[in-house]
């Protein structure tokens, strides 16, 4: 079978949603307390889950690893952008419209994270 470029697509974009989401998360994680504080430990944590399996997304081995990498990006990106909102409506009294650009953002490079995966399942 000819190799292409989806596994990598895959895995890079499961290792930036990760990197991204897991500082997001870090960052609310060490700064506030509350429920965003437990949302930004699940955003961590998925974010290593992501970075996991970006990488062996990379590397074309163990297709079940980077499957579980790519939804923990799309679940991390989800996370993080869910603690900047409770965050924000927290200290704020109404929600500006860059308080969802993380959720979307994030959100977004997840699923797409997940499709390139899948679609270059036969690559692995």
């Amino acid at each position: 079978m000819e190799k292409t470029r989806k596994p990598i697509a895959g895995g890079i974009l499961a290792i930036i949603t990760g990197v991204f989401g897991g500082g997001f998360g870090l960052v609310y994680l060490l700064d506030t307390t509350g429920a965003s504080s437990n949302f930004g430990g699940f955003a961590l944590l998925c974010g290593i889950i992501a970075i996991t399996g970006g990488v062996f997304a990379l590397r074309r081995k163990v297709f079940g690893l980077a499957a579980t990498g790519s939804y923990g990006a799309f679940l991390c990106g989800m996370l993080a952008g869910i603690a900047v909102i409770m965050d924000e409506s927290y200290y704020y009294s109404t929600l500006s419209a860059d308080a969802f650009v993380p959720l979307v953002l994030f959100g977004v490079l997840g699923i797409l994270a997940i499709v390139f995966t899948h679609l270059g399942k036969g690559e692995f």
